[in-house]
């Protein structure tokens, strides 16, 4: 059968074929590395493959990309907030937008549904929303939407919360004290603590599912100069047993972002 050129194909398939491919190379590229053209490109090239839906795209008559643009400033809003087939929805279970939302961490977050769905199964992930901060700081990362506060997620191997499964459990600390804090510990060396429980026994899988997404942050998005780091060293991915005092303000979620704070 005979080849139809582009010119002839119907215009939903002529979109297709003009912003339906990744760049080349791109699956090497770090969401935080990426250029406004690459997170753009990438961001319409999934819209196109259906992999979510943005309010933003527009196409011209001609087949020209028209918005997104390709810039640090923009942003998009993701409706309904279903990512490669995954909702993302509040800790209290309710839909929320996922709006605004950079072009990198639109990214970001295919990225992490992706591959949660491939090696967990995963059916439903948990954040405290997108574009939303604590106050109205303008430059705050929850109110550019460039980070997120990861809840958990229901998967094939568990359903799995940072505050039941992480932050409210009992450790043996450096000290040698027992407990569910880091609160009164005046020590320099901090660490996982699912990895030195002091009873019941661990949830392996809950275990390996929050290093899972830890390293996910990591390898994505900002950490600290001399990266790699690992659960309890200094690093912008906060979380439960972060040597910032800080943490104790991320017992239920783990924070990632691109970018300053």
């Amino acid at each position: 059968m005979a080849t139809v050129p582009p010119q002839y194909l119907p215009r939903d398939q002529r979109i297709k074929f003009e912003f339906g491919a990744m760049p080349s190379g791109i699956e090497a590229v770090r969401a935080r590395d990426m250029s406004a053209d690459q997170a753009r490109d990438v961001v319409v090239a999934l819209a196109v493959q259906s992999e979510f839906t943005i309010k933003e795209l527009k196409i011209s008559d001609d087949f020209k990309l028209v918005t997104p643009k390709a810039a640090d400033a923009t942003r998009v809003t993701i409706d309904p907030n279903i990512i490669a087939g995954i909702p993302f929805r509040l800790d209290n279970g309710k839909d929320f937008g996922l709006k605004p939302i950079s072009l990198p961490f639109a990214v970001v977050l295919w990225r992490m549904a992706t591959m949660l769905k491939k090696d967990w199964g995963v059916r439903t992930i948990y954040t405290g929303g997108i574009g939303i901060g604590a106050d109205a700081t303008p430059a705050d990362c929850h109110n550019q939407g460039r980070c997120v506060d990861f809840f958990g997620a229901d998967t094939n191997r568990g359903n799995f919360r940072v505050y039941n499964d992480w932050g409210m459990r009992n450790f043996i600390r450096p000290d040698k004290k027992v407990g569910r804090t880091w609160l009164g510990y005046t020590g320099k060396t901090f660490y996982y603590r699912l990895r030195h429980l002091s009873g019941p026994p661990a949830n392996d899988a809950a275990t390996e599912f929050f290093e899972a997404i830890y390293k996910f942050a990591q390898e994505q998005c900002r950490d600290m100069a001399g990266m790699p780091t690992t659960i309890g060293q200094p690093s912008y991915i906060m979380h439960p047993d972060h040597p910032d005092p800080k943490r104790e303000g991320h017992q239920n979620h783990i924070h990632f972002q691109l970018g300053a704070t």
